[in-house]
Protein backbone atom coordinates (compact mmCIF):
# COMPACT_ATOMS: atom_id res chain seq x y z
CA UNK A 1 0.00 0.00 0.00
CA UNK A 2 2.70 2.15 0.65
CA UNK A 3 4.42 2.02 -2.26
CA UNK A 4 1.52 3.20 -3.89
CA UNK A 5 1.77 6.48 -2.70
CA UNK A 6 5.65 7.06 -2.64
CA UNK A 7 5.12 10.12 -5.31
CA UNK A 8 3.60 11.51 -2.14
CA UNK A 9 6.48 12.09 -0.61
CA UNK A 10 8.26 12.96 -3.11
CA UNK A 11 5.87 16.32 -4.04
CA UNK A 12 5.19 17.27 -0.17
CA UNK A 13 6.42 20.79 0.61
CA UNK A 14 6.53 21.83 3.84
CA UNK A 15 5.72 25.68 4.83
CA UNK A 16 6.10 27.89 7.66
CA UNK A 17 3.76 30.44 8.12
CA UNK A 18 5.14 32.58 11.11
CA UNK A 19 2.80 35.33 10.83
CA UNK A 20 -0.33 32.60 12.13
CA UNK A 21 2.05 30.03 13.44
CA UNK A 22 1.42 27.02 11.47
CA UNK A 23 2.84 24.69 9.58
CA UNK A 24 1.35 24.14 5.98
CA UNK A 25 1.75 20.64 3.78
CA UNK A 26 1.40 21.69 0.13
CA UNK A 27 1.25 18.58 -2.28
CA UNK A 28 2.06 19.83 -6.00
CA UNK A 29 1.41 17.40 -8.76
CA UNK A 30 1.60 16.49 -12.53
CA UNK A 31 -1.16 15.77 -14.49
CA UNK A 32 -0.34 12.16 -14.85
CA UNK A 33 -0.02 12.09 -11.03
CA UNK A 34 -3.69 13.76 -10.36
CA UNK A 35 -4.82 11.29 -12.90
CA UNK A 36 -3.06 8.49 -11.25
CA UNK A 37 -4.38 9.82 -7.93
CA UNK A 38 -7.63 9.61 -9.30
CA UNK A 39 -8.36 6.45 -10.51
CA UNK A 40 -6.88 5.21 -7.18
CA UNK A 41 -8.98 6.89 -5.14
CA UNK A 42 -11.95 5.76 -7.36
CA UNK A 43 -10.55 2.03 -7.32
CA UNK A 44 -10.64 2.20 -3.63
CA UNK A 45 -14.15 3.64 -3.31
CA UNK A 46 -15.52 0.98 -5.69
CA UNK A 47 -13.91 -2.18 -5.36
CA UNK A 48 -15.20 -3.13 -1.70
CA UNK A 49 -18.59 -1.86 -3.01
CA UNK A 50 -18.32 -4.77 -5.71
CA UNK A 51 -17.02 -7.14 -3.62
CA UNK A 52 -20.15 -7.01 -1.31
CA UNK A 53 -22.35 -6.87 -4.25
CA UNK A 54 -20.77 -10.05 -5.98
CA UNK A 55 -20.60 -11.91 -2.32
CA UNK A 56 -24.33 -11.27 -1.83
CA UNK A 57 -25.64 -12.58 -5.14
CA UNK A 58 -23.41 -15.55 -5.48
CA UNK A 59 -25.10 -16.76 -1.50
CA UNK A 60 -28.28 -15.55 -2.65
CA UNK A 61 -27.84 -18.08 -5.84
CA UNK A 62 -26.06 -20.93 -3.67
CA UNK A 63 -28.77 -21.04 -1.47
CA UNK A 64 -31.27 -20.87 -3.70
CA UNK A 65 -29.41 -24.25 -5.57
CA UNK A 66 -29.47 -25.45 -2.35
CA UNK A 67 -33.07 -25.05 -1.57
CA UNK A 68 -34.34 -26.05 -5.00
CA UNK A 69 -32.35 -29.62 -4.04
CA UNK A 70 -33.98 -29.97 -1.01
CA UNK A 71 -37.80 -28.84 -1.78
CA UNK A 72 -37.92 -30.37 -5.72
CA UNK A 73 -41.47 -29.38 -6.18
CA UNK A 74 -40.71 -26.12 -6.73
CA UNK A 75 -38.49 -24.71 -9.47
CA UNK A 76 -35.18 -22.73 -9.79
CA UNK A 77 -37.75 -19.16 -10.62
CA UNK A 78 -40.35 -20.10 -7.54
CA UNK A 79 -37.61 -20.65 -4.78
CA UNK A 80 -35.30 -17.27 -6.12
CA UNK A 81 -38.94 -15.21 -5.79
CA UNK A 82 -39.29 -17.19 -2.33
Amino acid sequence: MYCMMDYEFIHRDLFDDHEERRVWCVLRYSQSIETYTTIVQYFHFIDPFLVNLISAICIIVYITRLKTIIRSQFSYQQQLLD
